[in-house]
């Protein structure tokens, strides 16, 4: 009735308030859960929607940030280039035939750009070419000199990666070293000698104006077949991936400056919302640079695990058709233990609003399961919260995840310092799924120095490069990343 619906917007309204108060001493993410589920009731009942707006604008930064920096393009962004080409050219029904030696760098770099990233790519060197022309019955053999620069920008923003025209300048001095006649008639050779000479700048122009389109069409199909690959793999994370579970990429912003290229986004799932605040300043200036906000994974895994029963089929389902990099990580999950006892089978029913529950303080990452029941041979169990934490910390060149005390399996209302006695079906299933627990969230997860290509060209400037950890920190709610690249023998 009214007066009970005036009741509870009231009190609605004044947790609200509480909440907001305490946000100036705590702004974690427990604290935003519970305003987000205010702030989902008072937009259900279709009241306070200035109030409930402005409110989230609080929590409207973005959650995930990333940088690479300056230093990779000075670095690796020029590789020389030596081509052997040959010509085959038909000019002013001269059929010309010969090989051109070029010698040059490619050479990438960012452009400052306040509204998207802008990456140029310049091709620049010089070309030593031998041709013979045949023109009837006369052969004129001659060598040509030209400076070759190509340019192509690459573009990248929250629609993706895009290329303008490549632009080619090419610029020719060609000398005529001998005219023969297939028949050794000197009258012949001085008329063709003569006529090539009168023509000398016409052929040029045409021989250029040829090997203009050839580089622009190359240029142009080798950068847009890269990123074209890279537009697919986007376009199936976002419409495939993170549409079909609510999962949005919001206030998307991209832009180049002299420190490097930047991006950063807000992962929100049905209106979830993002950062308080601006992550904490890193300790040094790195290569790589990555800040992930303790809300953007608990929005990714409001989309992916969200109300999901996972039993045999969801798990199979999940790894069939979550992205590359989860399901590698459900399939490693599935120790050869798991294969064995597969008539053990077991189901986990997630809530829909907040499944996993992550906090980001003090250089540990504390991480709670909430289930909203789970079955275990045969037997049902009622909700449950299953509590792990990490301490995070760098050994050397390596990432090291330490668990920081037990795995907890307690009821959602119980309370660890109560000494309170745990009921019967909660004893008995921490003694089941302890040791699946165990397997699933180890002692120590170690995260080492990779390649940062698989299976890179030889001769690619990345081919011995690995990358490497150089700090780590996670503090007020966000975890950063900073990693360098060297070359390794």
């Amino acid at each position: 009735d009214l007066e009970q619906g005036s009741k509870m917007f009231a009190q609605s309204r004044n947790r609200v308030v509480k909440l907001l108060e305490i946000v100036e001493k705590d702004h974690s993410s427990v604290i935003e859960r519970a305003l987000e589920d205010e702030l989902n009731w008072l937009e259900m009942a279709g009241q306070a929607e200035k109030s409930v707006l402005a409110t989230r604008r609080m929590w409207a930064k973005p959650n995930l940030i990333g940088q690479v920096g300056a230093s990779i393009f000075e670095r690796y962004g020029t590789r020389a280039v030596q081509e052997e080409e040959k010509i085959s050219n038909q000019i002013q029904r001269a059929s010309i035939y010969g090989t051109s030696n070029f010698n040059g760098n490619l050479v990438m770099k960012p452009v400052p750009n306040p509204d998207r990233i802008e990456l140029e790519v310049v091709l620049a060197g010089s070309s030593d070419s031998r041709t013979r022309a045949y023109a009837g019955p006369a052969i004129i053999l001659s060598r040509a000199k030209s400076r070759i620069q190509a340019e192509k920008k690459i573009y990248f923003d929250q629609s993706g990666f895009s290329t303008n025209n490549a632009k080619v300048d090419i610029r020719t001095n060609s000398q005529i070293q001998n005219v023969q006649d297939i028949w050794n008639r000197p009258f012949v050779e001085n008329f063709v000698l003569r006529r090539a000479y009168a023509r000398k700048d016409q052929t040029e122009s045409a021989a250029t104006a040829q090997s203009s389109a050839r580089l622009r069409a190359r240029f142009n199909k080798q950068v847009d077949d890269a990123f074209r690959s890279w537009n697919a793999q986007l376009e199936e994370l976002v419409q495939v991936h993170f549409r079909m579970r609510d999962l949005e990429l919001l206030n998307t912003r991209t832009w180049s400056d002299e420190a490097g290229a930047h991006g950063q986004t807000l992962l929100s799932c049905r209106s979830g919302m993002g950062a308080y605040s601006d992550p904490p300043q890193v300790p040094e200036a790195t290569d790589l640079q990555f800040a992930v906000h303790e809300t953007a994974l608990q929005n990714a895994f409001a989309g992916f695990l969200g109300g999901l029963n996972l039993d045999a089929y969801a798990r199979k389902h999940l790894k069939e058709t979550a992205p590359a990099a989860i399901a590698k990580a459900l399939q490693d999950a599935e120790s050869e233990e798991d294969e064995k006892s597969r008539d053990d089978d077991w189901s986990m029913r997630f809530p829909k609003d907040w499944p996993i529950s992550i906090s980001m303080q003090d250089g540990k990452l504390a991480c709670v399961i909430h289930c909203s029941s789970i079955e275990a041979n045969k037997k049902s169990y009622p909700a449950v919260n299953i509590m792990v934490s990490y301490k995070i910390e760098l050994q050397g060149d390596e990432i090291h995840f330490v668990r920081h005390g037990e795995i907890e399996i307690l009821p959602p209302d119980y309370d660890p310092d109560s000494n309170a006695r745990l009921p019967a079906s909660m004893v008995s299933l921490r003694r089941v799924m302890g040791k699946r627990l165990l397997e699933a969230l180890p002692p120590e997860i170690v995260l080492k120095e990779q390649p940062i290509m698989k299976n890179p060209p030889a001769d690619s400037n990345f081919a011995k490069v690995q990358i490497k950890p150089v700090f780590v920190q996670a503090k007020d709610g966000w975890l950063q990343v900073g990693m360098n690249l060297f070359e390794k023998e």
